[in-house]
């Protein structure tokens, strides 16, 4: 957290803006461990997905949620047979 607040005193970065780059170099830099985006939760709860496991694929989580979950689009969504509970998780 206190790498957070050090990023985010430059001009232009935001909350989002730091988890973004912090998320990317998650794996390389020991220091990057940002917290999981609240989207990223709430797919990886529906799919029974672990942390380590959401951590990992926390960008692809985001994408499933902005694209199918928020939108009720569960007819389209590429892993509805693993969701636990294909609504709406918005």
């Amino acid at each position: 957290e206190d790498l957070e607040k050090k990023l985010m005193k430059f001009k232009g970065f935001g909350p989002t803006a730091v988890n973004i780059f912090l998320r990317e170099l998650r794996g390389i830099w020991s220091k990057a461990k940002p917290k999981l985006s609240e989207h990223a939760l709430k797919v990886a709860e529906k799919l029974n997905l672990d942390i380590k496991q959401a951590e990992r694929y926390e960008p692809q989580l985001v994408k499933l949620y902005l694209e199918c979950c928020k939108k009720s689009k569960c007819d389209v969504c590429p892993v509805k047979s693993f969701c636990s509970s294909p609504i709406r998780v918005a």
